[in-house]
């Protein structure tokens, strides 16, 4: 889909932006952008660019565009006018240089796709297992489950997208805070793997996430 938005874009000279807010620097030091090997002509990213605890932002893309935002060639309404009370803030930029030094490096990638991909798996299995009107999607370290509504097709991404059983997903919520785990916001039913998370987490997620759904209307 990513690639198919990159060639409408260059077929009619439309700027393509990725908001990298939730993927950048998850899946790797490049992105999703280095994932699904792309340039989009603009990116945004998130507070992962300091290790994920520091408020802090970024915007990027190619050097055409970005110049806009030189006060110096453009002054005043001519221009882009950015600007921010903690710009450049030193503790946050040092943090994110050796964030960035860790991303680089690589070793922790490998372990939370291999964690995503498990909590994936097993969800499938169990969403299987019990019948339940429900359905799993992700990539790697970035999961979902969605509870749905009666009818809904989960052939048809619109449908699961639009068709949430908010009450359900509440649910699920109040019965994972029983059972000690805050794993999500409720009516945000995302899993985000890091790379402290390990495998007896994600088996018990697994676990308590299989007990659940057998309460789950059957699809």
């Amino acid at each position: 889909m990513v690639k198919g938005l990159r060639e409408v874009c260059d077929e009619t000279d439309t700027i393509l932006m990725l908001d990298e807010i939730v993927t950048g620097f998850r899946f790797a030091a490049g992105g999703a952008q280095k994932l699904y090997d792309i340039t989009p002509d603009l990116n945004t990213f998130g507070k992962a660019i300091a290790g994920g605890e520091l408020p802090v932002g970024a915007v990027g893309g190619r050097a055409d565009i970005m110049d806009w935002m030189d006060a110096a060639k453009h002054p005043g309404s001519k221009g882009v006018v950015q600007g921010g009370t903690y710009d450049g803030n030193s503790l946050v930029m040092h943090t994110g240089v050796e964030a960035m030094k860790v991303y680089e490096e690589g070793s922790m990638y490998p372990r939370m796709n291999r964690l995503g991909d498990k909590l994936i798996a097993g969800l499938e299995d169990a969403v299987d297992e019990t019948h339940a009107n429900a359905c799993v999607t992700g990539l790697h370290s970035v999961v979902k489950l969605h509870f749905l509504k009666p009818g809904t097709n989960m052939n048809n991404v619109r449908e699961v997208l639009t068709n949430a059983d908010v009450p359900t997903e509440h649910r699920y919520f109040k019965y994972l805070l029983s059972k000690g785990m805050v794993a999500f916001m409720p009516s945000m039913v995302h899993f985000y793997v890091t790379y402290p998370h390990n495998e007896r987490e994600i088996d018990t997620l697994i676990s308590e996430s299989r007990e659940f759904l057998k309460t789950v209307p059957k699809a």
